[in-house]
């Protein structure tokens, strides 16, 4: 028994860790019109996105868990608060609130301006979240209320920052602030680049260099194997993530 619930368990882990990976990969290159899937297969998916998605959202990740594992949490223990009048409202009108929610998360993402709009919809996804730690077969598979609301807010908020955070560089990168630019000159390329309108490095996969060509506003996809060397410098203007 203990064998098939750790068997259960891993796999549970390694596919949300494909979602999470695969909603960064789409995030930033689908930023870009470009099918990630195109370029690589779903196994190379983790291999691709999940050290870049991790390093860039460490500190948020370890603050989640702090602030969640906090002694001080005990103070306010599950139900704790529930006769308060915020809370008799929300057990009373629950139903309500929770569509009007989905609404404003459907509204941000569809409306809502590029890239802050994804790190909204993780504002409006908590509610969500919190709805779902009172489902029958949730609170059967995680019986302590506090467990069930940590993975649950957990899982929801990294899944969709994977997304947000794709977006946020790929949007970045757009803005002439991407990390790496491409030396034409040296690189060999026929492409015209200038401080104002630099050549900047997107990625690599499988046997493709993906480049942004900001002068033309267009991306370019070059033939690793054809390529002689990809010179690449360091973007003064780089967005710190």
């Amino acid at each position: 028994m203990d064998d098939l619930k750790f068997s259960r368990s891993l796999w549970i882990a390694g596919a949300y860790t494909l979602v999470v990976t695969s909603l960064y990969l789409f995030g930033y290159w689908g930023r870009f019109g470009l099918n990630v899937l195109e370029f690589i297969g779903i196994g190379d998916i983790v291999s691709h996105a999940l050290m870049p998605f991790l390093a860039s959202i460490a500190f948020a990740v370890l603050g989640f868990v702090i602030s969640t594992v906090d002694p001080r949490r005990d103070l306010f223990p599950p139900g704790g608060g529930a006769n308060n009048r915020i809370e008799r409202f929300g057990r009373a009108h629950w139903r309500l609130l929770l569509t009007l929610d989905l609404w404003a998360l459907a509204l941000v993402a569809i409306f809502g301006p590029e890239p802050l709009r994804w790190f909204l919809v993780i504002i409006f996804i908590v509610p969500v979240a919190t709805a779902l730690t009172h489902l029958d077969f949730l609170i059967a598979a995680m019986p302590s209320p506090s467990v069930r609301a940590f993975v649950l807010d957990f899982s929801l908020m990294i899944a969709a920052s994977a997304f947000a955070v794709g977006r946020l560089q790929a949007d970045s990168l757009l803005k002439g602030a991407g990390p790496l630019l491409v030396d034409v000159v040296g690189s060999s390329l026929q492409l015209k680049s200038d401080a104002s309108h630099p050549v900047s490095y997107v990625g690599h996969v499988a046997d493709f260099f993906v480049l942004y060509d900001s002068a033309q506003s267009q991306v370019v996809i070059l033939n690793a194997q054809k390529v002689n060397s990809l010179v690449l410098t360091k973007n003064p203007k780089a967005a710190a993530f």
